[in-house]
């Protein structure tokens, strides 16, 4: 079985790379593009999803938690949307109050 989530019903694309042995960089791949989906219209007006978004960050990139991370960490991790999000809460200091995180003094 393949273990490639299979998109738009394309199932030749998947035994195909099962025959090649590409599925885990495939599975990567579409993992990755998923993720960089656009989020649906409001998501980010909720502060409760910028909270889970930026605490899975921190978590996946291997950053203590409830210490904000720097705008620049986002960026690194070609995380785009949370350096937006983070100007349009106000700026780190501003979302780290809200969010009751620790922002950092470097």
């Amino acid at each position: 079985m393949c273990r490639v989530k299979i998109l738009h019903n394309r199932s030749e694309i998947c035994s195909f790379c099962v025959i090649l042995g590409v599925v885990d960089f495939l599975e990567i791949l579409i993992t990755c593009w998923w993720r960089q989906a656009k989020a649906p219209r409001g998501y980010w007006d909720k502060l409760k999803n910028v909270e889970r978004e930026i605490a899975e960050f921190c978590e996946q990139e291997g950053l203590p938690p409830r210490i904000m991370p720097l705008k620049m960490d986002f960026v690194r991790a070609n995380r785009y949307d949370l350096a937006h999000v983070v100007e349009r809460w106000g700026g780190l200091s501003e979302l780290a109050e809200l969010l009751e995180y620790q922002a950092c003094t470097c």
